[in-house]
């Protein structure tokens, strides 16, 4: 569609006379002065307005009706707000706000969003005896009228997003609508509960929900074989707090078309969810996010797996001490020979064993681009100065194959995290003295970390050698409250930092977040 085109250019073409693309309103022909704002084109207006988003946004404190703000600035822009339906389509709504007005408020934006897809956010928190956010049980007759509105439009919606406590979710629909099960534009869905009761059977709205022909995302607390939803057509998946390792793979197994995932371990399973099963393939699935409370479960979920194009892996480790004994590295070996997926970004958050092991996981991805490392205080043993040493690139040695041994040679994009604080001490058994000292464990040398990128940075002459193009590294040093104290901070900035900016203004892009005492503690390390 052209510019002179556009169904609301007619509007405004009836109000101030025809407009040439390249030349301002004809004001002077209907003897107006229009704004100085409309002077610009008319693209350029709608494309400003859409950018306030939500459309409607209501909470427990106040209402920000943002369209309906710019439909009363003026007439003019009162014609161009309501001629186009998907400003007033993106609704965010607290159904706990009492005032009586809003039904009414929701019901205008409903009927001039028509005939646009819906996209919602419901939410239902209330303020606790406490304090405290929670999420409530009940809804005022306000909330209940802008629910039956919403259902009532329930064939223009989208992307849907409830957050209700269960009991609500549980109501009797039926009684608030006479609507026809039936969600023809529904392709994202999320859902949220938040409640720790065990869950056994579904509710009334996930049985309302039961035909969703469009549904490509869902997000949700937990899933149960009794919830109706389709799965087949799926292609993102998020489940929040998986109990059990069967779920998971109840789901990857269901999911046939799945491109994505991202499943969060709520806890620890027995012994019975953590024995061998067979293997089984996902074979469309590019991208997967896991966070588990322990290797074993880790262990677990990637022997069941067989991920063929598999190219963003996140590992998200809870490290616990009944699990020390156990790694990664043989299983994600075992999973990488049997995939034979093209890996090109990882993160792996939290401990996964020592630096060899560590080493052992990424000798199995040589195709690896993007490496990110967040593992805080649980930095010991694990990101040392081998693992730098490991990680830099040697001179060629025309005469061998020396390349090969090469770890990571696409790496392009190098991220760390890393948290030295009292969590970050240990006691170590002193056998002279029959006695326990308290450790803290080093830092990696500067030095160590600035060769590694140098070598990266300026790579011999190789065409399997990927020139390094980004180094993030987030470091929160606090040892207040201990015996020690900090030299690394003071050392990286003057021996390590100059370098690395000189590499900068050749072209390296550089982030670097080092935070030291009380900023370190208020601070949280920064997700590079």
């Amino acid at each position: 569609m052209s510019c002179n085109e556009h169904p609301a250019r007619a509007n405004l073409n009836t109000m101030y006379g025809t407009r040439t693309t390249e030349g301002p309103l004809d004001a002077d022909s209907h003897h107006v002065s229009p704004s100085p704002s409309w002077t610009l084109p008319v693209e350029l207006l709608i494309e400003i307005f859409s950018l306030y988003s939500p459309s409607l946004s209501i909470t427990d404190s106040k209402v920000l009706p943002t369209t309906l703000a710019l439909s009363q600035t003026c007439s003019s822009w009162r014609q161009l707000a309501i001629s186009l339906p998907n400003l007033w389509s993106n609704l965010s709504l607290d159904l706990t706000h009492e005032n009586a007005n809003i039904p009414a408020l929701v019901n205008l934006y409903l009927a001039r969003s028509e005939p646009q897809p819906l996209i919602l956010r419901v939410d239902g928190v209330t303020t606790s005896v406490h304090g405290e956010a929670e999420l409530a049980t009940e809804l005022s007759p306000s909330g209940w009228s802008v629910l039956t509105s919403l259902l009532n439009a329930h064939d223009r919606w989208s992307n849907v997003s409830f957050y209700l406590h269960w009991e609500l979710l549980d109501i009797d629909y039926n009684s608030l609508t006479t609507m026809v099960p039936s969600f023809p534009l529904l392709q994202s869905f999320a859902v949220s509960w938040q409640n720790d009761r065990e869950i056994r059977v579904s509710n009334r709205l996930f049985r309302v929900l039961h035909d969703l022909p469009a549904l490509r995302s869902l997000q949700i607390d937990s899933y149960l074989p009794y919830f109706p939803f389709n799965l087949s057509n799926l292609s993102r998946i998020n489940v929040t707090k998986c109990r059990l390792c069967a779920e998971v793979r109840f789901l990857l197994a269901r999911c046939k078309n799945l491109s994505e995932a991202e499943f969060t371990m709520d806890g620890h399973p027995d012994d019975d969810d953590l024995i061998p099963v067979n293997v089984f393939p996902v074979n469309k699935l590019q991208s997967l996010k896991l966070t588990f409370s322990g290797m074993r479960v880790g262990c677990n979920l990637l022997s069941s797996l067989t991920l063929p194009s598999l190219t963003k892996l996140d590992l998200s480790s809870r490290y616990t001490d009944i699990d020390q004994h156990i790694t990664l590295d043989r299983a994600f070996k075992d999973f990488s020979l049997r995939s034979r997926c093209q890996l090109t970004k990882l993160r792996l958050t939290g401990q996964f064993g020592t630096d060899f092991n560590l080493i052992q996981i990424l000798s199995m991805a040589p195709t690896i681009t993007h490496l990110a490392l967040d593992v805080r205080s649980s930095y010991s043993d694990y990101v040392t100065d081998d693992l730098f040493e490991m990680l830099s690139l040697g001179p060629i040695i025309p005469e061998s194959s020396a390349t090969s041994t090469d770890i990571l040679p696409r790496l392009t994009d190098f991220s760390l995290v890393i948290q030295q604080s009292q969590n970050s001490t240990y006691f170590t058994f002193i056998p002279t003295s029959y006695s326990h000292k308290l450790v803290l464990p080093p830092l990696p040398d500067p030095d160590v970390i600035l060769s590694m990128v140098e070598s990266r940075f300026h790579p011999s002459s190789t065409n399997n050698r990927a020139k390094l193009q980004r180094f993030a590294l987030s470091v929160r040093i606090n040892l207040d409250g201990t015996e020690f104290t900090n030299d690394w901070g003071q050392l990286f900035r003057s021996t390590t930092e100059p370098p690395l900016r000189a590499l900068e203004r050749e072209g390296l892009h550089l982030d670097l977040n080092i935070k030291e005492g009380p900023e370190a503690a208020t601070s949280p390390p920064a997700l590079v």
